[in-house]
């Protein structure tokens, strides 16, 4: 399902409608017109606008802007992840890491990989067994990481971070 504005830049595509040529300034009105028309009028009905997968569509696009450049290894998991449980997964790692005093000193792959393990075995969700989904948690609390405490953090630095918390 396109917004208004995908649509007609599609149209406008396909029309090769070039907007910046003012001696064909009310034809390109008309025929913006004509889009938004066709939108309203064919493109939206009953049978292709179904209100629940127009809001769902609106929801993955924001969850996905919030998270592109937090999660850049995640982005995916966390979108199909909400996409079958309805539940933002990133969201519930940053909360349940809160509880882990020493994660900031967390540095390597192993540490990720035993944290996910945990979580795993900790998240109860009715309909999945989140030990499927330990490799995606381990690159997640990764990004976390990564994202709440920088890149480089040696362990001096990660160290001082932690103590003028």
């Amino acid at each position: 399902m396109l917004t208004i504005d995908e649509y007609i830049a599609k149209l406008k595509k396909a029309d090769k409608l070039d907007e910046f040529d003012f001696l064909k300034k009310s034809e390109n009105m008309a025929a913006v017109m004509k889009y938004v028309m066709s939108y309203f009028n064919e493109y939206l009905t009953k049978e292709t606008c179904d209100d629940e997968i127009i809001k769902q569509k609106h929801t993955m696009d924001k969850l996905g802007k919030e998270i592109q450049n937090r999660y850049p290894k995640s982005k995916d998991f966390i979108l199909n992840f909400y996409l079958q449980y309805k539940i933002k997964i990133h969201k519930e790692i940053e909360k349940w890491t809160e509880n882990i005093s020493y994660f900031p000193f967390f540095y390597c792959e192993e540490d990720f990989c035993l944290a996910a393990k945990s979580f795993c075995t900790s998240y109860k969700l009715k309909e999945a067994n989140m030990e499927e989904y330990e490799s995606e948690i381990a690159t997640l609390i990764g990004d976390f990481k990564q994202y709440k405490y920088g890149r480089a953090s040696t362990l001096a630095s990660t160290v001082v971070k932690h103590l003028n918390q």
